[in-house]
């Protein structure tokens, strides 16, 4: 795996150890892989620092601040589990990313329909919405942690050139995505 340790430019120094932690949960295995065989994932924008924290074989961690100025590396699909603290920011940034590239850009986010940064940045953006049936459990980057329940609904959102309004669709506790 490959990080891009050359694109990096002013990351957060203010982020708390609190926020932080809150920050590092990872995408269960099953559901990225579900989503990895639709979309061959090559570049993690928001992956995990340490051991098995990047899930694609090109990486950004906080240290490469995938917020700065420079333009992700364009390698293909780009898988997106971000931080939730800064989501308005990377919704913004995927929308953004998706319409200089040729394949899409995949968002894992809290299905926060009733929020601004929602209808800005997904709902008259995305191509794709597919909502989670039931709660996700996240993988904490932890290993002392347990692993919990997320305490929201879920979605995963896909982002292409050319696209403003959505397809919507589900997918199962199974990994079946359901147009």
């Amino acid at each position: 795996m490959k990080g891009f340790g050359a694109i990096t430019s002013g990351a957060r120094d203010a982020d708390s150890v609190e926020e932080v932690a809150q920050d590092q949960w990872r995408t269960p295995s099953d559901l990225f892989q579900a989503l990895h065989d639709r979309f061959f994932f090559q570049l993690d924008a928001a992956a995990d620092e340490g051991e098995g924290g990047a899930l694609c074989p090109y990486y950004l961690t906080r240290k490469e601040d995938a917020l700065g100025p420079d333009k992700w590396p364009d390698l293909g699909a780009v898988f997106v589990n971000p931080p939730y603290s800064r989501i308005r920011e990377f919704t913004a940034r995927c929308k953004i990313e998706a319409e200089q590239r040729f394949d899409p850009v995949v968002a894992l986010i809290p299905a926060r329909t009733a929020c601004k940064w929602w209808f800005d940045n997904v709902a008259g953006a995305a191509a794709e919405v597919y909502f989670l049936e039931g709660r996700l459990k996240y993988v904490p980057a932890d290993p002392k942690q347990k692993s919990t329940g997320a305490p929201f609904a879920s979605a995963v959102v896909v982002y292409r050139r050319g696209y403003s309004s959505p397809r919507f669709g589900s997918i199962s506790r199974g990994g079946v995505i359901r147009s």
